[in-house]
């Protein structure tokens, strides 16, 4: 439950902060979005990454190797960048 509780607040903050819905709601399109707010790449690339860690933890079986604290640590300090308000 952890990953499939974090996929969805990321989703549900970015769809909020962006204000982009439906078929919209998408990586590139979120990935665009953050590119033009910070006129930067790494913190979309990272922001992906997380959220196919989640995807890797709610569909597969796979033994992740992933400190869930460290990556809650990491997406919060990364939302707080991106300007989300948590």
């Amino acid at each position: 439950t952890f990953y499939r509780t974090l996929h969805s607040l990321i989703w549900n903050l970015m769809s909020e902060e962006f204000g982009i819905t439906g078929s919209q709601l998408n990586k590139q399109e979120l990935a665009e979005k953050i590119n033009s707010r910070l006129n930067e790449r790494d913190s979309s690339v990272t922001l992906l990454s997380i959220l196919s860690t989640c995807e890797a933890g709610i569909y597969t079986s796979a033994s992740l190797d992933e400190d869930r604290e460290s990556l809650l640590q990491e997406t919060g300090e990364l939302l707080k960048k991106i300007g989300v308000a948590l």
